[in-house]
């Protein structure tokens, strides 16, 4: 009796599901689909989850696809439109000038499948490289700040693994037309604080004072450029002028 309740007790989950998009029993789509809706609907519970360790490639790949997303239905819409402007041009030419032969049409239409597939190489390249620097410099800032407030709890692979993932997700609210952006920005923000605060098992206050400090260190130095640049144009361009009332107030 006691070996049944033993085993009926071992049997009983008390570990929660993995992480999905890190299940290997899941396909690519299943584990996409269930880290996004996971992100979308219950942060909290989802990054409770999210390992802290396991290496850099997999939210690597989440953030590049959810990044490509939003950057290939904007270049879908972009060359739709170009393509309506070109075509609705070169039918009024033709029809205006009679001497466009049908030859100068395909030649043309070769010209620009051929710019876009380059166009497209070039921005594979430049995209990831862009994608991976701007995480590595997200949350290598995004660690400092949180060692500031005394919210580490873990290494610095677990900061880019909650910006990672949450950065991934926030890039597909992007394509929404009109407020896309607004939602990708407000709910992005709460997102990754949620990752950071989730991850490093540490409080709200910490995670939010980490996440403003650079947004008002750059507010803050935009601020003293535009003071400096409205003193130097008050002043005629003359810096001589500048540094000697600085002097003077010194002395």
């Amino acid at each position: 009796m006691n070996e049944t309740a033993n085993a009926a007790a071992t049997i009983s989950p008390s570990v929660e599901a993995p992480f999905p998009w890190e299940d290997e029993s899941l396909g690519m789509l299943q584990r996409f689909w269930r880290t996004s809706i996971g992100i979308f609907t219950a942060p909290w519970k989802t990054f409770a989850r999210m390992p802290v360790s396991g290496g850099y490639v997999k939210p690597l790949i989440y953030a590049l696809i959810g990044g490509a997303v939003f950057t290939i239905a904007q270049m879908v819409v972009s060359f739709i439109s170009f393509l309506g402007t070109f075509t609705s041009t070169m039918a009024a030419a033709s029809v205006s000038d009679g001497d466009i032969s049908l030859g100068l049409l395909v030649l043309a239409w070769a010209g620009i499948v051929l710019a876009v597939l380059l166009f497209f190489l070039a921005f594979i390249f430049f995209y990831i490289a862009s994608c991976v620097i701007w995480l590595v410099v997200g949350s290598g800032i995004s660690h400092i700040c949180l060692m500031l407030f005394g919210a580490v709890r873990h290494d610095y692979e677990a900061t880019f693994r909650a910006w990672a993932y949450a950065g991934g997700l926030a890039q597909i609210f992007a394509v929404v037309p009109c407020i896309g952006w607004l939602v990708a920005m407000t709910w992005g923000a709460v997102i990754q604080i949620v990752a950071l605060k989730e991850t490093h098992r540490t409080d709200y206050w910490r995670v939010i004072c980490a996440y403003l400090l650079p947004v008002l260190l750059c507010c803050g130095c935009f601020g003293a450029g535009l003071t400096a640049f409205g003193i130097t144009s008050a002043s005629g361009g003359d810096f001589s002028e500048i540094f000697e009332r600085i002097r003077n107030a010194i002395e």
